[in-house]
Protein backbone atom coordinates (compact mmCIF):
# COMPACT_ATOMS: atom_id res chain seq x y z
CA UNK A 1 0.00 0.00 0.00
CA UNK A 2 0.98 3.64 -0.69
CA UNK A 3 2.92 4.90 2.36
CA UNK A 4 3.19 8.26 2.47
CA UNK A 5 0.98 11.79 1.36
CA UNK A 6 3.92 12.11 -1.33
CA UNK A 7 3.03 8.51 -2.84
CA UNK A 8 -0.69 9.12 -2.55
CA UNK A 9 -0.41 12.07 -4.54
CA UNK A 10 1.83 10.45 -7.04
CA UNK A 11 -0.47 8.18 -7.86
CA UNK A 12 -3.88 10.35 -7.89
CA UNK A 13 -1.86 12.51 -10.45
CA UNK A 14 -0.98 9.27 -12.75
CA UNK A 15 -4.24 8.31 -12.33
CA UNK A 16 -5.79 11.26 -13.40
CA UNK A 17 -2.67 12.20 -16.47
CA UNK A 18 -1.93 8.78 -17.71
CA UNK A 19 -5.38 6.72 -17.28
CA UNK A 20 -8.26 8.34 -16.44
CA UNK A 21 -8.02 11.99 -19.14
CA UNK A 22 -6.31 10.18 -22.00
CA UNK A 23 -8.22 7.13 -22.28
CA UNK A 24 -11.27 8.88 -22.07
CA UNK A 25 -10.18 11.89 -24.28
CA UNK A 26 -9.02 9.50 -26.91
CA UNK A 27 -12.09 7.24 -26.61
CA UNK A 28 -14.62 10.40 -27.18
CA UNK A 29 -12.53 11.91 -29.94
CA UNK A 30 -12.22 8.82 -32.04
CA UNK A 31 -16.08 9.14 -32.83
CA UNK A 32 -15.99 11.44 -34.27
CA UNK A 33 -12.46 11.40 -35.99
CA UNK A 34 -10.74 8.69 -38.28
CA UNK A 35 -8.07 6.18 -36.24
CA UNK A 36 -5.43 6.86 -39.08
CA UNK A 37 -6.00 10.65 -37.82
CA UNK A 38 -6.05 9.95 -33.92
CA UNK A 39 -2.82 8.16 -34.39
CA UNK A 40 -0.99 11.30 -36.18
CA UNK A 41 -2.28 13.02 -33.48
CA UNK A 42 -1.36 11.29 -30.05
CA UNK A 43 2.21 10.83 -31.65
CA UNK A 44 2.63 14.37 -31.14
CA UNK A 45 3.40 12.80 -27.33
CA UNK A 46 7.73 13.52 -27.85
CA UNK A 47 6.93 17.24 -28.19
CA UNK A 48 5.03 17.45 -24.92
CA UNK A 49 7.71 15.48 -23.25
CA UNK A 50 10.42 17.33 -24.51
CA UNK A 51 8.94 20.25 -23.43
CA UNK A 52 7.70 19.12 -19.64
CA UNK A 53 11.08 16.93 -19.69
CA UNK A 54 12.63 20.40 -19.36
CA UNK A 55 10.83 22.24 -17.11
CA UNK A 56 10.77 19.62 -14.72
CA UNK A 57 13.94 17.13 -15.11
CA UNK A 58 17.27 18.65 -14.62
CA UNK A 59 19.17 15.97 -16.53
CA UNK A 60 16.54 16.25 -19.42
CA UNK A 61 16.96 19.23 -20.70
CA UNK A 62 16.06 20.40 -23.87
CA UNK A 63 18.66 18.83 -27.05
CA UNK A 64 18.43 19.62 -30.14
CA UNK A 65 19.16 16.46 -31.60
CA UNK A 66 15.94 14.83 -30.05
CA UNK A 67 14.05 18.20 -31.15
CA UNK A 68 15.15 16.99 -35.01
CA UNK A 69 14.50 13.45 -34.07
CA UNK A 70 11.07 13.53 -33.21
CA UNK A 71 10.14 16.15 -36.07
CA UNK A 72 11.42 13.66 -38.17
CA UNK A 73 9.49 10.46 -36.68
CA UNK A 74 6.24 12.63 -36.59
CA UNK A 75 7.47 12.77 -40.38
CA UNK A 76 7.08 9.26 -41.16
CA UNK A 77 3.83 8.95 -39.16
CA UNK A 78 1.99 11.62 -41.63
CA UNK A 79 3.19 9.64 -44.33
CA UNK A 80 1.93 6.53 -43.09
CA UNK A 81 -1.29 7.70 -42.69
CA UNK A 82 -1.22 10.37 -45.85
CA UNK A 83 -4.15 9.52 -47.69
CA UNK A 84 -6.91 9.69 -45.33
CA UNK A 85 -9.54 11.57 -45.65
CA UNK A 86 -10.76 14.40 -43.38
CA UNK A 87 -13.58 16.78 -42.89
CA UNK A 88 -13.84 20.40 -40.82
CA UNK A 89 -16.73 19.65 -39.15
CA UNK A 90 -17.41 21.05 -35.47
CA UNK A 91 -17.60 17.79 -33.94
CA UNK A 92 -14.05 16.58 -36.06
CA UNK A 93 -12.52 19.45 -34.75
CA UNK A 94 -13.52 19.28 -31.09
CA UNK A 95 -12.35 15.62 -31.40
CA UNK A 96 -8.64 16.06 -33.17
CA UNK A 97 -8.30 19.03 -30.04
CA UNK A 98 -9.19 15.62 -28.15
CA UNK A 99 -7.05 13.93 -29.08
CA UNK A 100 -3.92 16.15 -28.77
CA UNK A 101 -5.50 16.84 -25.02
CA UNK A 102 -4.71 12.98 -24.85
CA UNK A 103 -1.33 13.05 -25.97
CA UNK A 104 -0.62 16.32 -23.88
CA UNK A 105 -1.81 14.77 -20.62
CA UNK A 106 0.12 11.51 -21.44
CA UNK A 107 3.19 13.38 -21.72
CA UNK A 108 3.10 15.08 -18.66
CA UNK A 109 2.39 12.01 -17.19
CA UNK A 110 5.26 10.63 -18.26
CA UNK A 111 7.53 13.11 -17.05
CA UNK A 112 5.80 13.16 -13.54
CA UNK A 113 6.68 9.39 -13.34
CA UNK A 114 10.08 9.85 -14.16
CA UNK A 115 10.88 12.05 -11.32
CA UNK A 116 9.27 9.33 -8.73
CA UNK A 117 10.64 6.51 -10.47
CA UNK A 118 13.32 5.73 -7.38
CA UNK A 119 10.64 6.04 -5.04
CA UNK A 120 7.98 4.01 -5.67
CA UNK A 121 7.27 0.59 -7.24
CA UNK A 122 6.64 0.01 -10.91
CA UNK A 123 3.88 -2.37 -9.90
CA UNK A 124 2.45 -0.46 -7.16
CA UNK A 125 2.13 2.84 -10.10
CA UNK A 126 0.67 0.88 -12.13
CA UNK A 127 -1.68 -1.03 -9.96
CA UNK A 128 -3.46 2.00 -7.95
CA UNK A 129 -3.18 4.46 -11.17
CA UNK A 130 -5.11 2.50 -12.83
CA UNK A 131 -7.73 1.89 -10.54
CA UNK A 132 -7.78 5.50 -9.85
CA UNK A 133 -8.00 5.76 -13.76
CA UNK A 134 -10.97 3.65 -13.86
CA UNK A 135 -12.98 4.69 -11.18
CA UNK A 136 -12.94 8.51 -12.46
CA UNK A 137 -13.95 6.84 -15.78
CA UNK A 138 -16.85 5.34 -14.22
CA UNK A 139 -17.96 8.27 -12.75
CA UNK A 140 -17.59 9.99 -16.28
CA UNK A 141 -19.08 7.53 -18.10
CA UNK A 142 -22.64 8.93 -16.25
CA UNK A 143 -22.49 11.46 -18.65
CA UNK A 144 -22.40 9.51 -21.80
CA UNK A 145 -25.95 9.15 -22.64
CA UNK A 146 -27.50 5.93 -24.38
CA UNK A 147 -24.58 4.23 -24.14
CA UNK A 148 -24.83 0.52 -22.53
CA UNK A 149 -22.43 -1.83 -22.00
CA UNK A 150 -23.52 -5.17 -24.30
CA UNK A 151 -22.12 -8.20 -22.10
CA UNK A 152 -21.18 -10.57 -25.53
CA UNK A 153 -18.16 -12.75 -25.42
CA UNK A 154 -16.45 -10.28 -28.06
CA UNK A 155 -16.99 -7.54 -26.02
CA UNK A 156 -16.25 -9.11 -22.72
CA UNK A 157 -12.80 -10.59 -23.99
CA UNK A 158 -11.45 -7.32 -25.60
CA UNK A 159 -11.67 -5.45 -21.94
CA UNK A 160 -10.15 -8.43 -20.85
CA UNK A 161 -7.30 -8.35 -23.30
CA UNK A 162 -6.90 -4.79 -23.09
CA UNK A 163 -6.97 -4.22 -19.40
CA UNK A 164 -4.48 -7.17 -18.80
CA UNK A 165 -2.21 -6.91 -21.68
CA UNK A 166 -2.73 -3.38 -23.24
CA UNK A 167 -3.00 -1.87 -19.93
CA UNK A 168 -1.74 -3.40 -16.91
CA UNK A 169 1.06 -5.73 -18.53
CA UNK A 170 1.70 -2.64 -20.42
CA UNK A 171 2.14 -0.16 -18.54
CA UNK A 172 4.19 -2.17 -15.67
CA UNK A 173 7.09 -2.64 -18.06
CA UNK A 174 6.57 1.24 -19.30
CA UNK A 175 7.25 2.36 -15.30
CA UNK A 176 10.36 -0.15 -15.15
CA UNK A 177 11.69 1.17 -18.43
CA UNK A 178 11.17 4.69 -16.93
CA UNK A 179 14.10 3.69 -14.19
CA UNK A 180 16.55 3.05 -16.99
CA UNK A 181 15.79 4.58 -20.24
CA UNK A 182 15.83 8.33 -20.88
CA UNK A 183 12.11 9.79 -20.81
CA UNK A 184 12.40 11.93 -24.13
CA UNK A 185 13.83 8.25 -25.90
CA UNK A 186 10.85 6.10 -24.09
CA UNK A 187 8.13 8.29 -25.46
CA UNK A 188 9.22 7.59 -29.49
CA UNK A 189 7.26 4.54 -28.55
CA UNK A 190 4.21 6.38 -29.72
CA UNK A 191 5.72 6.25 -32.98
CA UNK A 192 6.23 2.60 -33.47
CA UNK A 193 2.48 1.97 -32.35
CA UNK A 194 0.99 2.78 -35.58
CA UNK A 195 3.53 1.04 -37.15
CA UNK A 196 2.57 -2.43 -35.29
CA UNK A 197 -0.92 -1.94 -35.99
CA UNK A 198 -0.63 -1.80 -39.45
CA UNK A 199 1.36 -4.98 -39.58
CA UNK A 200 -1.08 -6.58 -37.39
CA UNK A 201 -3.79 -5.47 -39.81
CA UNK A 202 -1.86 -6.78 -42.77
CA UNK A 203 -1.59 -10.42 -41.01
CA UNK A 204 -4.96 -10.44 -39.10
CA UNK A 205 -7.29 -8.46 -41.84
CA UNK A 206 -5.25 -9.24 -45.08
CA UNK A 207 -5.01 -5.22 -45.19
CA UNK A 208 -2.85 -3.84 -48.07
CA UNK A 209 0.59 -1.88 -47.11
CA UNK A 210 1.06 0.83 -49.95
CA UNK A 211 5.20 2.06 -50.40
CA UNK A 212 4.12 4.91 -48.46
CA UNK A 213 3.73 2.66 -45.14
CA UNK A 214 7.08 1.61 -45.90
CA UNK A 215 9.07 5.04 -46.45
CA UNK A 216 6.94 6.68 -43.43
CA UNK A 217 8.39 3.46 -41.31
CA UNK A 218 12.15 3.95 -42.34
CA UNK A 219 11.47 7.70 -42.07
CA UNK A 220 10.81 7.07 -38.37
CA UNK A 221 13.35 4.88 -37.59
CA UNK A 222 16.03 6.98 -39.09
CA UNK A 223 14.24 9.77 -36.26
CA UNK A 224 14.41 7.23 -33.73
CA UNK A 225 18.39 7.18 -34.33
CA UNK A 226 18.94 11.06 -34.68
CA UNK A 227 17.12 11.48 -31.21
CA UNK A 228 20.22 9.76 -29.59
CA UNK A 229 22.62 9.73 -32.06
CA UNK A 230 25.33 11.44 -29.49
CA UNK A 231 25.13 7.62 -28.26
CA UNK A 232 25.66 5.63 -31.26
CA UNK A 233 28.49 7.97 -32.79
CA UNK A 234 30.54 7.43 -29.25
CA UNK A 235 29.81 3.72 -29.44
CA UNK A 236 31.46 4.04 -33.29
CA UNK A 237 34.40 5.71 -31.81
CA UNK A 238 35.46 3.97 -29.16
CA UNK A 239 35.10 0.37 -31.65
CA UNK A 240 36.98 2.01 -33.96
CA UNK A 241 39.59 2.98 -31.57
Amino acid sequence: MPHSVQHLRHILVFGIFMFSLPYGLVYWGEQHIPSNLASILFSAMPFWVILFAHLMVAEERFRWEQAVGSVIGFTGVLIIFSEGKFDLSSLFTIGMLAVLGSSACSGFASVWGKRFTDEINHFQTTAYGMLTGALLLLLFSRFEPDRFFNPDWLTIGSIVYLGLFGSAVTFSVYFWLMKHVRVVKLSFITYLSPIVAIIAGWFFLDEILSIRVFIGTAIVFAGIFIADIKKYTRRFWRMSA
